[in-house]
C-alpha cells in the first residue's frame, strides 16, 4: 500500500467519524484554515504591525473573488503576498469578520473543487469556479436548492460591489 492510498484511506475514516458526531465534512479543514490560514497570518501580521504588503504585485484591478481565492490555490506564496491582498480587502471595506466569511465560501465552494474533487488550479480562481462548484455541489446533492441559492447570491453580492478607486 502506498503512502497517498494510506492517507486517503485514513481521510475518509477520519471525515466518517466526523461525519457520526454531527460534523459536516468540510468544517473541520474549513474551521483550520480560517484559523490559521495565510490570510489570518496576514491579519496577525497587521495587528502586530509588521505586515510588509507586496509592492510589485497590483491588486487593486482584480476582482475581489479572485483575491479572496488565492488562499485556495494550490499554490504557496510568500508572506508579503497575502499581506497585500489582506491590505486591498480592507481598502475595499472588507472588516476581519467579513473577510472570513468569503473565505468560507470560497473554500466551501472553490476550495471543494479543487482539494475534495483534485481538479487542480494552480494559476487562478475566481467566481466562476465557486459557481461551477456549486452547481456540482447541487447536481450531487451535497447542498439543497435554497443553500445553493444563498450561495450564488452571496458571490453575486460581492462580485457586483464597486471597487473603490
Amino acid at each position: 500500500m502506498s503512502l497517498r492510498s494510506l492517507l486517503d484511506d485514513l481521510g475518509r475514516v477520519f471525515r466518517r467519524l466526523l461525519s457520526r458526531k454531527g460534523v459536516p465534512q468540510a468544517t473541520f479543514s474549513i474551521d483550520h484554515i480560517l484559523a490559521q490560514g495565510r490570510l489570518t497570518e496576514a491579519r496577525e501580521r497587521f495587528r502586530l504591525g509588521q505586515a510588509d504588503p507586496d509592492k510589485t504585485a497590483k491588486y487593486s484591478h482584480r476582482p475581489t473573488w479572485q483575491l479572496v481565492c488565492e488562499e485556495v490555490l494550490d499554490t504557496d506564496f510568500d508572506p508579503p503576498v497575502y499581506d497585500a491582498i489582506y491590505a486591498e480587502l480592507l481598502r475595499r471595506g472588507y472588516d476581519d469578520r467579513t473577510i472570513d466569511d468569503l473565505r468560507r465560501l470560497a473554500w466551501e465552494t472553490a476550495g471543494w473543487m479543487n482539494y475534495d474533487l483534485m481538479l487542480w488550479e494552480w494559476t487562478v480562481l475566481e467566481e466562476s469556479d465557486m459557481k461551477i462548484a456549486l452547481d456540482l455541489q447541487r447536481e450531487r446533492g451535497l447542498i439543497g436548492a435554497i443553500e445553493h441559492e444563498r450561495r450564488l447570491e452571496r458571490i453575486r453580492e460581492v462580485s457586483e460591489r464597486p471597487i473603490p478607486d
